[in-house]
């Protein structure tokens, strides 16, 4: 009894977090299929949605000018767009100057928008009902129940349409990913942290490598690089401007910023770098 009560609550939980992911999906292709009519044809007729991650809402616009005015009307559309969806789905919006195929994009968006509104046709199994059933069966609220047992029979038609639209398994876990990529979201999100991780803990050991060197023990991009090496620069020089009298500090930070060895230091050295860092804050 334990076994399947941890079983039960181990897929409900599992259930509903896929709820949530897909009624966050759902809601975001409603704002990207139904832009036009959330913040008018005038705007619409120069932007066009492109994402939204993070609660933040990209937006291709037509030229610099607009950029500018929409950027104006920033709180007013964020307003729009969260009263339209009934939930608190964005808080900020980004704006790029940018060429796009309206008609091109507008397909783009009706197909993965219909992907997720058809639902309602799908036809489970009766084997796939009576699992769900089995699984349910131990919840005595009933009002509970029968919602759990609905998020988790959309969950699976769901799933069936990502299917039949040649959705495949994240290379990492089960999660159904669309043909273009290769993980899920939250498998790109770990392993991202895991190569910052993986690039700072090199960059500690030996502060002097370059990007060719570095990049031959942990394949990166040179943006990741460089991003991993500013978030060291200051956290060093914030720990050499609170602990002055630590030299393996004040060393890590020379080596980091001048790409040095430690034989390659000297008094000069670590003044040229104190200075600049002087001067940046």
């Amino acid at each position: 009894m334990i076994k399947i009560n941890k079983l039960i609550s181990t897929a409900i939980n599992e259930k509903a977090l896929n709820k949530d992911a897909n009624l966050q999906k759902l809601n975001n292709y409603n704002v990207l299929y139904h832009w036009e009519k959330i913040v008018g044809k005038d705007i619409a007729l120069q932007s066009i949605p492109v994402n939204i991650e993070n609660k933040i809402l990209f937006v291709a616009v037509n030229n610099s000018v607009w950029c500018q005015h929409l950027s104006m009307l920033k709180d007013d559309i964020i307003y729009k767009i969260n009263k339209f969806a009934g939930v608190l789905l964005v808080e900020d919006l980004k704006f790029r100057n940018q060429y796009y195929d309206k008609n091109k994009r507008a397909i783009v968006d009706k197909k993965e928008y219909n992907l997720a509104n058809n639902i309602a046709q799908i036809k489970l199994t009766k084997e796939e009902n009576d699992k769900v059933n089995e699984l349910t069966a131990t919840i005595t609220d009933e009002k509970l129940r029968k919602n759990i047992k609905k998020l988790m029979l959309k969950n699976l038609a769901f799933n069936k349409i990502k299917v039949d639209n040649n959705w495949h398994k994240c290379l990492n876990c089960d999660t159904l990913c669309s043909k273009q990529e290769q993980y899920c979201t939250v498998c790109k999100i770990q392993r991202k942290a895991e190569k910052a991780s993986k690039i700072r803990k090199l960059l500690i050991e030996a502060p002097w490598l370059t990007y060719a060197e570095l990049n031959s023990y942990e394949n990166c991009t040179s943006k990741e690089f460089i991003n991993e090496k500013i978030i060291l620069l200051n956290y060093y020089a914030d720990l050499v401007a609170n602990n002055k009298d630590n030299k393996i500090y004040l060393l890590t930070l020379v080596m980091l910023f001048n790409g040095a060895k430690m034989e390659e230091i000297n008094d000069n050295l670590i003044q040229k770098t104190l200075t600049k860092f002087r001067r940046k804050k």
